[in-house]
């Protein structure tokens, strides 16, 4: 069939308009809103002369945002705002830049593709302190980001007692919610820091900060989820519970008995663990440091990890199924006066099935326990001299030195490409976390 030239022309020219339109509405759809405490008001439209008044009565008056939006907040308190809303893509409240706006919490409940940044949580911002969790993420929401966030309690525990801690400890941050991502968070103060349960699968815990918490600083029970650079530090004892670094099972909802499930897909990647870094800190916690004690844990990845600690729980899987527990440093503390030290165990379930096909390989630990027929066991040094391989134990710095036995002495198979300061590793990988660094030294972040 003939096509006249200048219906094709036509044509064309039609194509290149819908294409246009497709790629410039979501620019010209979003828009950005302003909230000052100081000087808004809920009758306004939200632009930056004319602001609406808090984040909480954003939310109480039913307003709706779209893909590509911008909320900025501006100095003030915000209140307790519970963020509902699905929009097709990321809708962003943040910190107006110079600007510092306080909640008392934050809630995220029927909401998705949400991010929040450059925020600070705490109760103490209210003018009435109390116990709360800071941030929730509800199940009926999916894809919340939280980032470059301050969360505490308090803004000092000097003189906290177990009382204190009992009764100030606010919880961090609790999920429901698949694909939660938190990265560059700051938490202090706090009673259980991150808590992701089963079902935030699809998420990720990057680089935050977990510093003087009770209970424990991670808890992970979801399947596909990624921990990677985060720093957890200065564990306090104030009850019964068993503090860990890290936690995770399977089981325990729904009728379901802990342990009787599967925890799949799981990695943990150039996290810190160190139990306390001041000698004088009260009511110092003995904690666990990586704790898997009721599984089955299914293609878990560990590696680069750091744990420094005086319990016997430093690596602990018991359940393991084709796992890799690669170039991790198990130590224990330096400021202690106990006996115990940590180990790195892999061993059968609770129920007595055993842990099979896994892989432990290039660990530097203070000692190993492993069970018979775990899977593939091979370069590991099991070393209670710390003098012999790091820079400055007492000063918990954990790089390895030049004479250290470690050095060039790991397998270069499944050995991780950088090391836990994300410094390449070579063709002849070093055991344990760190790669000899030479000159590189300098630049390479503390432990203390």
């Amino acid at each position: 069939m003939h096509i006249p030239l200048r219906s094709l022309q036509l044509m064309r020219l039609a194509c290149l308009v819908a294409l246009a339109i497709r790629w410039v509405v979501p620019v010209v759809s979003a828009a950005g809103y302003y909230v000052d405490p100081a000087s808004g008001d809920m009758a306004n439209p939200g632009t930056s002369a004319r602001p609406w008044s808090t984040l909480e009565a954003v939310f109480t008056a039913g307003k709706t945002f779209a893909a590509g939006d911008v909320i900025y907040l501006r100095d003030g308190y915000h209140g307790e705002p519970v963020v509902k809303g699905k929009a097709d893509g990321a809708v962003t409240i943040t910190a107006q830049p110079g600007h510092k706006p306080g909640l008392r919490s934050l809630t995220f409940d029927n909401a998705a593709h949400w991010i929040a940044s450059g925020l600070r949580i705490s109760p103490e911002i209210s003018g009435a302190p109390g116990k709360v969790i800071l941030v929730k993420i509800n199940a009926s929401s999916r894809a919340i980001t939280l980032e470059d966030c301050d969360l505490y309690s308090a803004g000092s525990i000097a003189g906290w007692t177990k009382e204190d801690w009992l009764a100030r400890a606010c919880g961090g941050i609790t999920s429901f919610a698949p694909a939660t991502t938190l990265r560059n968070n700051r938490i202090s103060a706090i009673n259980h820091g991150i808590v992701l349960n089963r079902e935030c699968v699809g998420s990720r815990v990057s680089r935050n900060t977990i510093a003087n918490f009770s209970a424990d600083g991670i808890r992970g029970l979801s399947d596909d989820t990624v921990y990677d650079y985060n720093l957890v530090k200065n564990a306090f004892a104030v009850d019964a519970n068993h503090d860990d670094g890290f936690q995770s099972w399977s089981g325990g909802r729904g009728g379901e008995k802990v342990g009787s499930g599967v925890v799949k897909n799981v990695t943990l990647r150039g996290n810190t663990f160190i139990s306390y870094t001041d000698p004088d800190q009260p009511l110092k916690s003995r904690m666990q440091g990586i704790g898997c004690f009721d599984g089955f844990f299914e293609n878990w990845t560990v590696e680069n990890n750091l744990v420094v600690t005086d319990q016997y729980q430093g690596i602990a899987f018991y359940g393991a199924r084709n796992c890799r527990i690669v170039n991790n440093t198990v130590i224990k503390n330096p400021i202690n006066g106990h006996d115990i030290a940590p180990w790195l165990k892999v061993t059968a379930h609770k129920n007595k099935s055993p842990s099979t096909g896994n892989t432990v390989r290039n660990n530097l630990v203070w000692a190993m326990t492993n069970a018979k027929d775990i899977g593939t066991e091979d370069h590991n040094l099991v070393s209670t001299n710390p003098e012999e391989h790091f820079v400055n134990y007492a000063g918990f710095n954990f790089m390895l030195i030049a004479g250290s036995k470690a050095r060039d002495a790991g397998s270069a198979t499944l050995a991780p490409v950088l090391d836990i300061d994300e410094v390449p590793r070579d063709a002849h990988p070093d055991i344990g976390a760190f790669e000899y660094g030479g000159g590189r030294v300098a630049t390479r972040r503390q432990h203390r």
